[in-house]
């Protein structure tokens, strides 16, 4: 069975009168430039588009993330593109996460996010989200009550889904301190950060924590 997003999603694509429709995020059909995605496509697109590539992924898109989301600061063999986000979910917490692990989410979160920590085992803690994102005091209040250190903290920092909060300058700060001082990984799940204008970076110098 698929999460509460997939089952609706499904119910969603059988109805046939007009609906807005929130259960993932995906623009609307007439704000998607369709002509300018089938001219680039024309112009990049050649018969080894259409066969296997590397497992890490294209070398110039790589290039292309590594140049314009760390400015060049970033090694490529550092890159990898996955197909789609909940691939890029699933091997993280797959990779650094075990049976048993406590994992921080924000509460209310993407669901398909949190069970995917779940379905490797971990054990969730729940932190309220209000207008300026995690709320890292309680974040601080919950984790000391558990007794235990998070081994990752899943956080969408940037209209954050499904409240639509970002998360405060000042928090990150307090978020990757706390990071370091667990020993914690944070996951930055971030589809919207390139919506802002501009979006509000996790402090590039304090970046090791995750």
């Amino acid at each position: 069975m698929g999460s509460v997003i997939d089952s609706s999603t499904s119910l969603l694509a059988a109805q046939t009168h007009d609906i807005v429709r929130f259960a993932m995020g995906a623009p609307a059909a007439e704000v998607i430039p369709t002509e300018e995605f089938r001219q680039i496509a024309g112009e990049v697109l050649t018969d080894a588009s259409f066969t296997y590539g590397a497992t890490e992924g294209e070398p110039e898109l790589i290039t292309t993330v590594t140049e314009q989301f760390s400015s060049g600061s970033t090694d490529p063999e550092r890159i990898v593109i996955t197909s789609g986000g909940m691939q890029g979910l699933d091997l993280a917490f797959k990779l650094f996460t075990d049976p048993g692990d406590l994992v921080v989410v924000e509460s209310p979160t993407y669901t398909n996010g949190s069970g995917t920590a779940l379905s490797y085992g971990a054990d969730v803690l729940e932190v309220p989200v209000d207008n300026n994102g995690m709320d890292i005091d309680a974040l601080e209040t919950l984790v000391a009550e558990t007794g235990r250190t998070p081994r990752m903290i899943y956080t969408i920092p940037n209209f954050q889904n499904p409240s639509g909060t970002t998360l405060s300058e000042d928090r990150r700060r307090r978020l990757l301190n706390l990071a370091h001082q667990w020993g914690a990984m944070i996951l930055d799940d971030d589809p919207y950060g390139a919506c802002a204008s501009p979006a509000i970076p996790f402090p590039a110098s304090e970046r090791s924590a995750g």
